[in-house]
C-alpha cells in the first residue's frame, strides 16, 4: 500500500516485540489521523534513522525515553520537535521511588492508635465473589428438593413406597428418608473440612507467627514435633493466615498500600485514613519527601510550565537518593523532550493502543507469516478506517 510521505508531519513511534527479548520492530502512527502508517522490523539506530529520513516533512515526534530513538530523530533533523511521553516519565519516577522506599519501609506498618477510616467520596461495597463450587452445590440442592417434592406428591396419591421405588428407581430406604419431614437436601458433610496432617499443629503455627517467627523457623519446629507433611502446606496456611487479617483495620496496613499513595490521592485509597497518612509521614520522613516530589512532578503537567522543571530537578537532587538521582540523570539527558511533553499536549497513548491491536493480529497470524505479510495486513486494515 502506497503512503503519501510528504503529508506526514506529526507522528509517534514506539517499539514492539516480534520475538520477546530477541527481535523488536518499530511502529509509526500519524497523530492527526490516528492510523498506523508504517513499521519496520528493527529498533536499531541506523535502521530507525534511515527509515525516518524517508519522511521529509516530519515536524513533531512523540516517543518514549529511548536514547536510540532520540538520537535517530536528531540525526535526521535537529529541528524536529521531540516529545518524551509523560506516562513513561511518571511511571519511571514511581518505579524508582518504590525501589528506594522498599529499603526504608517495612512490609507491614503497625499503628499504636486505632483510627476509623472515613473517606469523603462514595465507595461502592465490594461484590461478594461467587465460586463455581458454590453454584454447583446450589444446583444439586435445587434438584434434590425437586425430587423430594415429587416423591411427596406421589405419596399423597396413596401410592405405596414399593410402587414409588419402581417408578423412580430409588431404593425404599432413600424414599423413606425423603418422606421424613426432617429431611435436609443439603449434604451433611458440606462445608466440613477433613482433618489434615497440619491440623494438630495450627495453634502452634499461629502462636509462632504472632511472635514474628520466620516460615523456615516454624517448619523446623514442626518437624521436631513430628510433622511429616509438605512444606507447601505450611506456606499456604501462613499465607491464608496473613490474608485473614482485616485489610481495613485501622492499626495495620501493608507497604503495598503505602505505595498506592504515589499514584492515587489518599481519598481514593480505602485502607489508609488521613490520620494514618500523617503518622506514616512522621515515622518515615523520607517517604514524605519522595511522596511530595512525585506529586510535584505530576503537577508540572497540570500547570504546563516547563520553567518549573529546573527547580524540581534541584529539589530532587537535594534529596541525595541514588534511585531518584538516576531518574534525574535520564531527565537531563532528554531535557528538551521532557520540556516539550510538559508544554505540548502530545503523548504516546495512541501508540500504546495501536501496539495492543498489532500484537493481537500478530498472535492470530503466529507461525504463518513473515514480517512483510504482517506489515501488509496491518496497513491494509488501517486503510479501511
Amino acid at each position: 500500500m502506497s503512503i503519501n510521505k510528504e503529508k506526514i508531519t506529526h507522528i509517534c513511534i514506539d517499539d514492539f516485540a516480534l520475538k520477546k527479548r530477541k527481535f523488536y520492530g518499530t511502529v509509526m502512527i500519524d497523530i492527526n489521523s490516528h492510523k498506523i502508517i508504517d513499521m519496520i522490523d528493527s529498533r536499531k539506530y541506523d535502521d530507525v534513522k534511515e527509515w525516518i529520513s524517508t519522511y521529509p516533512n516530519i515536524e513533531v515526534v512523540s516517543r518514549d525515553g529511548s536514547i536510540t530513538y532520540q538520537t535517530a530523530v536528531s540525526g535526521v533533523d535537529p529541528r524536529i520537535i521531540q516529545i518524551s511521553d509523560r506516562f513513561h516519565l511518571q511511571n519511571n519516577l514511581i518505579s524508582y521511588s518504590k525501589n528506594y522506599l522498599k529499603k526504608v519501609i517495612k512490609s507491614h506498618i503497625v499503628f499504636k492508635n486505632k483510627y476509623k477510616i472515613e473517606k469523603s467520596i462514595d465507595q461502592k461495597p465490594k461484590k461478594k465473589k461467587i465460586r463455581i463450587k458454590d453454584l454447583l452445590h446450589e444446583e444439586k440442592v435445587a434438584a434434590k428438593k425437586k425430587l423430594i417434592n415429587e416423591i411427596k406428591k406421589l405419596k399423597e396419591t396413596n401410592m405405596s413406597i414399593r410402587e414409588i421405588s419402581r417408578k423412580t428407581g430409588l431404593s425404599r430406604i432413600t424414599i423413606r428418608k425423603y418422606l421424613d419431614k426432617n429431611c435436609n437436601p443439603v449434604h451433611a458433610s458440606y462445608g466440613i473440612r477433613k482433618l489434615g496432617l497440619l491440623t494438630p499443629y495450627k495453634k502452634q503455627i499461629d502462636e509462632q507467627f504472632s511472635h514474628k517467627k520466620s516460615t523456615t523457623g516454624i517448619e523446623n519446629m514442626l518437624r521436631k514435633e513430628g510433622y511429616t507433611g509438605s512444606s507447601s502446606n505450611i506456606r499456604n496456611y501462613i499465607s491464608k493466615y496473613k490474608e485473614q487479617k482485616p485489610k481495613n483495620s485501622a492499626d495495620y496496613i501493608t507497604r503495598n498500600d503505602v505505595f498506592k499513595l504515589l499514584y492515587l490521592p489518599i481519598e481514593r485509597i480505602k485502607t489508609i485514613s488521613y490520620e494514618q497518612f500523617d503518622e506514616i509521614c512522621k515515622e518515615f520522613p523520607s517517604f514524605k519527601a519522595v511522596h511530595t516530589l512525585v506529586w510535584k512532578f505530576k503537577s508540572l503537567y497540570t500547570a504546563k510550565s516547563e520553567n518549573l522543571l529546573i527547580s524540581w530537578l534541584e529539589e530532587a537532587e537535594n534529596l541525595k537518593i541514588r534511585e531518584i538521582d538516576r531518574f534525574v540523570s535520564g531527565i537531563k539527558r532528554d531535557i528538551e523532550g521532557v520540556k516539550n511533553s510538559i508544554k505540548l499536549g502530545y503523548n504516546n497513548g495512541l501508540a500504546e493502543g495501536c501496539i495492543n491491536k498489532l500484537k493481537t493480529i500478530k498472535r492470530i497470524m503466529y507461525g504463518r507469516s513473515s514480517f512483510d505479510t504482517l506489515r501488509t495486513k496491518i496497513l491494509k486494515l488501517e486503510n479501511l478506517k
